[in-house]
């Protein structure tokens, strides 16, 4: 059990009107050691101050659902609470005046608060309540370093199947739809033995379309991530897929889950740590 799990259970147990039941219930080990922390400091946390720490960090797309339901001068109030480039994003998407009310602290935090319901499901847990992992590292990265993330990874399906690609023409338009960082990348995992391989891709097919495979691609990204994070909490896949577009967003979170490889996940997750390296995340 972590730090912030046995402090919450030490602090409902040691508070309660029913103390010796509620100890009796659990081994020597644990009474003991909830005994033994009695009169410590523990941290109180606001979960609801935690939960909204996330909201700068949340794709404006998810917010203009609710947002169109509302009158203008209501979607503005909500809109001034949140951050100049959210506020800027949604002023665009919703077409609006550059008005907006000024708001104090406390109402600031009101209506983060309820903004933040009309998006969040109830059964959401805070992230400092997360069970620990070396993948949480992934809730510091904005839009677009996670979409960055997300480019590279599909480079580990393409270095599967390019090597059978034979038409010239095809692989100079394969090269031609990359950025340099994935050119670079694939380069240099072509020399390399992939560990984690999926459905091919079907570039033999491929009609040569270039949205088709830039599509194809950002879903094989997504793939791998959604893959890599689905043992860690169902609540940590929410926050992740609301730090990218709503249309990534749910993709990832329709794709989080179990590989059929028992290993899968922990090599995923160490390729995405070792890319994050590699990008300095």
């Amino acid at each position: 059990m972590d730090k912030v799990a046995f402090s919450t259970l030490s602090s409902l147990i040691t508070s309660s009107q029913k103390k010796k039941d509620l100890l009796a219930c659990l081994s020597e080990e644990m009474q003991s050691q909830i005994q033994a922390s009695h009169g410590e400091n523990i941290e109180i946390i606001d979960i609801g101050s935690s939960i909204c720490d996330q909201m700068d960090a949340i794709h404006f797309s998810w917010f203009v659902p609710h947002l169109r339901s509302l009158t203008e001068k209501e979607a503005k109030l909500f809109i001034s609470c949140l951050s100049l480039q959210q506020m800027q994003d949604l002023k665009d998407a919703l077409m609006l005046s550059s008005s907006f009310p000024k708001l104090t602290t406390l109402a600031k935090k009101y209506l983060i608060q309820e903004l933040f319901k009309t998006i969040a499901p109830e059964s959401l847990i805070p992230c400092c309540f997360l069970p620990q992992h070396p993948l949480l590292a992934l809730l510091d990265l904005n839009t677009t370093q996670l979409n960055t993330l997300i480019e590279l990874l599909a480079m580990h399906d393409l270095a599967v199947e390019i090597p059978q690609v034979i038409s010239t023409q095809k692989l100079k338009l394969i090269n031609s739809a990359l950025t340099k960082e994935q050119f670079h990348y694939l380069k240099n995992l072509l020399s390399q033995k992939e560990l984690v391989t999926f459905k091919k891709i079907g570039l033999s097919e491929w009609s040569a379309d270039l949205n088709v495979l830039t599509n194809a691609l950002t879903q094989r990204g997504i793939n791998r991530l959604a893959k890599a994070i689905y043992p860690i909490h169902v609540s940590f896949t929410w926050y992740i897929s609301h730090h990218l577009e709503m249309e990534k967003g749910k993709l990832l979170t329709k794709l989080s889950t179990a590989t059929n490889a028992p290993q899968a996940a922990d090599l995923l997750k160490n390729q995405i740590l070792l890319l994050m390296k590699k990008l300095n995340y």
